[in-house]
């Protein structure tokens, strides 16, 4: 991929992650409204949520965002370090390895969360 373009992905990136942690912040810790707040840490609403279909899509955009965020902007300031100057396709190889580790990780214990019980609110 051109550096124009991984570059403009990790500004787009930042950009959502941006939002969706101002979306999380407000959800989980802001009581701004009702069922917010602390009642959003309560183990049935947390067990509803992570159970949700639309959580476990903006959980799986957060994390790929976030990954790709944080792994090409480390990418960046490890070349930037004189003697790894010249292993540029070496540090994109174990940072990318690592980042698609992490993700399927992060992919399957989100979508191996079961769907929330029945009765639960």
């Amino acid at each position: 991929m051109r550096e124009g373009v991984a570059w403009a992905l990790h500004l787009f990136a930042g950009v959502i992650l941006f939002f969706l942690l101002l979306f999380h912040v407000t959800q989980m810790h802001v009581a701004l409204f009702p069922g917010w707040g602390e009642a959003a840490l309560e183990w049935t609403n947390v067990l509803a949520r992570a159970g949700a279909r639309g959580w476990k899509i903006l959980y799986l955009l957060f994390l790929a965002a976030a990954l790709y965020h944080g792994f090409f902007g480390l990418r960046n300031v490890l070349i930037e370090i004189s003697f790894l100057r010249r292993r540029v396709n070496e540090v994109t190889i174990v940072l990318s390895a690592l980042g698609v580790i992490l993700f399927a990780y992060g992919f399957y214990t989100t979508l191996a969360t079961p769907s929330p019980m029945p009765g639960l609110p």
